[in-house]
């Protein structure tokens, strides 16, 4: 079984090893060979400056690297190797020496011809000792210079996200991926799309997406687009009140807050009547009773405001009031004209104390003949109430 930092002495099945002599390898900078029977082919290459690097062309889905893993910390750094563009990075630092070790292990790219760079941060001394590919792969000269798709859009109708891309030149399909974070990395979703647009349908509501596509020419797959992103339907969800509107949607990952906006035609033009809002819901509660009110939310993540939401309406209503009527012990009845949330919150506070629970005393506001005070409060205690009755209004 193949392990990092550990010998790999011939390829496994499925792999083949390109030795570090072979022709279609160009090393840059300063290089050294040594000789030894410990390396595959009697061989190894060491960089010499900070500048170096090696470079080739393959093709297939998957490349390791091997060399002499060591514990010295002339080779304590990072190597990054540059994959059509896309930066990864292994170490040569292990605590036991090892010849022809695994360093370096992708096997999950598109099945096409990649081009391969390998260079060290400043100060790290770094080898290369075999090459392994798929068994039915090829090695070739490196060759950069595939144009790259430009443009690329990403937009979201429909529950799906719709990319459009612009033509390269002799390209005979492209490659379309995508990622959850901005920059990778990016899983190939689809492979030999022939038209400069995709449709994914393969989404999940509540997600920022990042899409990159690349083009594959007789010459082998370019490096990536552009990034696109968009971000998925939150369902948003407005529910009305009096005087108010209730607005709750899916958090988005990686959102850093939202905006929400509003219009009273659907389609807009919305104004935005909130920004900075960082839970998952609002309360709008600068409308009118009887006006439908059009709403839509966006995402702000670290790459900026997102796309919309789909759009939620809402009517908001003044509700229905019932009279209640207490009688007291003493016989005094008093009349409270409330709405029915007022009633079934005043009948859950009753039962709750007949189970002896919750406050001594309800408190009802009584908004009319205030005089010179500005508000005033009845404190109802729960053992000088006789009875209750709720009456409808029938207007």
């Amino acid at each position: 079984m193949a392990t990092l930092g550990k010998a790999l002495t011939a390829p496994e099945s499925g792999w083949q090893r390109i030795n570090d002599d072979n022709e279609n390898i160009t090393y840059n900078g300063a290089w050294y060979s040594n000789s030894s029977s410990s390396y595959y082919g009697g061989t190894l290459k060491t960089s010499l400056v900070n500048t170096s690097s090696a470079c080739f062309n393959f093709t297939g889905t998957k490349i390791r690297i091997l060399g002499t893993a060591v514990n010295h910390t002339r080779y304590s750094g990072q190597v990054v190797i540059s994959i059509d563009g896309t930066e990864y990075s292994y170490t040569h630092q292990y605590s036991a020496t090892a010849f022809q070790a695994l360093l370096f292990d992708k096997t999950d790219l598109s099945d096409t011809q990649h081009y391969v760079k390998i260079y060290s941060v400043p100060n790290i001394q770094w080898n290369i000792d075999a090459i392994d590919i798929d068994s039915n792969g090829t090695i070739a000269p490196y060759n950069s210079e595939i144009e790259a798709p430009t443009n690329l859009v990403a937009a979201l109708e429909n529950s799906q996200v719709t990319l459009s891309w612009s033509a390269v030149t002799g390209a005979a399909s492209y490659n379309v991926k995508r990622a959850t974070t901005s920059g990778g990395e990016y899983t190939t979703i689809a492979t030999g799309v022939a038209d400069t647009s995709y449709v994914d349908t393969a989404i999940e509501n509540g997600v920022t997406y990042y899409y990159v596509v690349s083009a594959v020419t007789s010459d082998g797959e370019s490096s990536n687009s552009n990034e696109a992103s968009v971000s998925t339907p939150m369902n948003l969800i407005a529910i009305a009140g009096d005087a108010q509107v209730t607005l709750t949607w899916a958090t988005i990952t990686g959102a850093i807050s939202y905006n929400i906006k509003r219009a009273t035609t659907s389609g807009g033009e919305y104004a935005t009547i909130a920004s900075g809002v960082t839970d998952a819901s609002y309360i709008d509660t600068n409308v009118e009773n009887g006006i439908t009110y059009y709403y839509v939310v966006s995402v702000v993540t670290e790459n900026g405001e997102g796309t919309s939401s789909n759009e939620a309406s809402a009517t908001p209503v003044e509700e229905g009031r019932v009279l209640l009527v207490i009688e007291m012990v003493n016989g005094l009845k008093k009349e409270y004209k409330v709405t029915v949330t007022e009633v079934e919150a005043f009948l859950t506070w009753y039962k709750n104390r007949a189970d002896d629970t919750g406050d001594p005393y309800y408190i009802f506001d009584s908004n009319f003949n205030l005089g010179p005070f500005t508000s005033r409060k009845d404190y109802l205690a729960f053992d000088k109430i006789q009875n209750f009755e709720v009456m409808a209004y029938t207007e």
